[in-house]
């Protein structure tokens, strides 16, 4: 069933709704006040606010971690499900890629100790490349201090990633990255958000007090299906599938109009949307149904011409999404990515949409939709493939 406006899920009805993701077809959500009672309350160290995980939508790929094989069952988990690790556990922070979900929490015996999960298909950095419905810790993880969490369009395997792109990559080596590895590129910098799209990643780190944003992987558009992905070939030896940190990933140093800090950054496909403190919202990269023609800017002042950090010049266009409205009496507080569209939230409640919503619902990139009006418990949005959840 499609809606063409919102409609509301009634099922966490006075719960608190801490964060939400979507992926391809399905959402995971972390939720307070789930009828625990005591159980919900956990000492511990941790700032962030913390719940339970549930999660619905399409589980063709074990997503949504229903336990279940069966071929006989439909794929579609049309109640929100809550997920259990195999231990009790609560979560900090979710992330959803198309068909695979990555979180951040702790079990209950060990409050003080963060645990990244990772569940659904591809590669879910437990070193193989099976797909898996539990979930289930990433170890090398284990003794790392994570803060945030991102998860990116494809995570299949190299047999799917051929099967989906027919003889596109016949010709183009690369490796499957089945444990976490370090960007070097990144040490000794603080990490403060990260976004990963379809094929690329961007990320905004503090580097001597000093805020930079980044992109890395291939921002090139020819839709979802393209056989790239910031690990490719020229990253690592042949058959060097134990290495630990990738020296050759040299990011692009993205410069923004506007020396306000940035708040959150999100992605899509082929594309990065950065929302900033003082509540203005700037896109750049090479998707023509986000990015006006993907190339021609309005005004001289939009077009910021780079050097990327590899000595390579890299012209790069940033655009201003704006609605027409003055941001600086209700400037946006939250913006998130679907593939093809941008959804932003403002102070006072209205949401507006930009971009191209796959052949259902279209937005114009220069004259957005306003999806709600003036609605003031709605606080945040986030986009899956062709559908918005608001909370």
């Amino acid at each position: 069933m499609t809606y063409s406006e919102p409609v509301l899920l009634k099922y966490f009805n006075n719960r608190k709704v801490i964060e939400v993701s979507c992926g391809a077809a399905h959402t995971t959500a972390i939720v307070r006040g789930c009828g625990d009672g005591a159980d919900d309350y956990v000492n511990t160290n941790f700032s962030s606010e913390y719940g339970h995980l549930y999660g619905w939508g399409d589980d063709c790929f074990n997503q949504i971690g229903r336990h279940t094989y069966c071929k006989t069952e439909p794929d579609d988990q049309c109640v929100p499900l809550r997920l259990k690790p195999l231990r009790e556990a609560r979560f900090l922070h979710t992330s959803s890629g198309f068909y695979h979900n990555v979180a951040l929490g702790f079990f209950t015996q060990k409050p003080n100790q963060k645990v990244v999960f990772s569940w659904g298909g591809g590669l879910l950095g437990n070193g193989t490349d099976i797909y898996d419905s539990t979930l289930l810790p990433v170890r090398t993880l284990l003794e790392k201090d994570v803060r945030l969490v991102s998860a990116g369009g494809l995570g299949g395997t190299s047999k799917e990633y051929k099967q989906n792109t027919g003889d596109a990559t016949d010709n183009v080596p690369y490796h499957k990255i089945v444990t976490p590895v370090s960007l070097q590129f990144f040490e000794g910098t603080e990490v403060t958000s990260v976004a990963c799209g379809i094929w690329h990643t961007s990320v905004v780190v503090l580097c001597h007090g000093r805020q930079k944003l980044f992109v890395f992987g291939n921002e090139q558009y020819e839709g979802y299906m393209r056989p790239y992905c910031p690990f490719y070939s020229e990253n690592f030896a042949r058959g060097t599938h134990s290495i630990r940190t990738v020296k050759r990933i040299i990011p692009d140093e993205v410069f923004l109009p506007d020396q306000s800090p940035i708040k959150k950054i999100s992605a899509g496909a082929s594309f990065t949307v950065a929302l900033l403190e003082n509540g203005k919202l700037f896109g750049f990269g090479q998707n023509p149904r986000v990015c006006p023609a993907a190339a021609v800017p309005e005004s001289d002042d939009q077009e910021i011409h780079i050097n990327s950090a590899d000595g390579f010049a890299n012209e790069r266009h940033v655009y201003r999404l704006s609605t027409g409205h003055e941001e600086s009496r209700d400037p946006f507080v939250d913006v998130d990515c679907g593939t093809n569209h941008v959804v932003g939230v403002t102070e006072r409640g209205h949401v507006f949409a930009w971009g191209h919503c796959f052949d259902k619902i279209t937005f114009d990139v220069d004259k957005p939709i306003k999806i709600m009006d003036g609605v003031s418990l709605v606080k945040k949005a986030a986009c899956g493939l062709d559908f918005n959840v608001l909370y």
